[in-house]
């Protein structure tokens, strides 16, 4: 008993993560002041991808409009990595609407890894100003790995399909496969109005968000 005691604590010490809350507050200073890059244990690094701008929180992190914040417990290696930035922009007269994508993954330490279900995803709808006058969040949005709708890419199906059969193919479509979530955003002509539609969940979303508000 003792032993199996031992055990547990060296496993949950080897797990422990830093506390989320800075993490995510970051990540809000980040997305409001338009601040682009990687911060990995206290270490700042450029975005220095292209300028293109990519559906997928994390297709978004390799664009120059991508942040990731990534921290892991010295303990042993658990921690939390956010990938994510821009996926949609839309410009209303002075002001610029952006739905910024953000890939939360709780990995584990020793060696830092994860399984599809450590992953959740949050969206965020920012109005910025292009002249004087702050950015701000009007609306945001979680997902939990419940709501989300695994895939697997075609090609890799149709290529386990003709090497397994019965249980074994249903276990091996499992473990290949993957996260294909997407951030759409439109604006009304009058600027009014806002649809975020995000695809790659179980149930289809779209919503509406008036912007009478947040609008000069």
């Amino acid at each position: 008993m003792v032993a199996g005691l031992s055990l547990c604590l060296q496993s949950c010490l080897l797990d422990m993560a830093p506390a989320r809350e800075p993490l995510d507050r970051m990540w809000m200073e980040s997305i409001l002041a338009a601040q682009y890059g990687s911060w990995a244990d206290g270490v700042n690094l450029p975005a220095v991808g292209g300028d293109e701008i990519r559906s997928s929180p994390v297709g978004a992190g390799t664009t120059r409009h991508g942040i990731g914040i990534h921290a892991v417990s010295t303990l042993g290696g658990g921690g939390w990595s956010f990938t994510g930035g821009v996926v949609r922009r839309a410009v209303v007269g002075s002001t610029t609407a952006e739905l910024f994508g953000k890939e939360v993954w709780r990995v584990h330490g020793p060696k830092g890894t994860g399984n599809l279900q450590d992953r959740s995803y949050e969206f965020f709808l920012v109005v910025r100003p292009t002249g004087p006058g702050a950015a701000r969040v009007v609306r945001d949005w979680r997902f939990s790995w419940e709501e989300l709708a695994p895939t697997v890419a075609p090609e890799v199906a149709e290529r386990l399909r003709r090497h397994y059969a019965g249980t074994e193919l249903e276990r091996q479509l499992e473990r290949n496969q993957i996260i294909s979530l997407d951030g759409y955003l439109a604006v009304d002509p009058n600027g009014k109005v806002a649809t975020v539609t995000i695809t790659g969940l179980k149930r289809p979303f779209q919503e509406l968000v008036d912007l009478v508000q947040d609008l000069p």
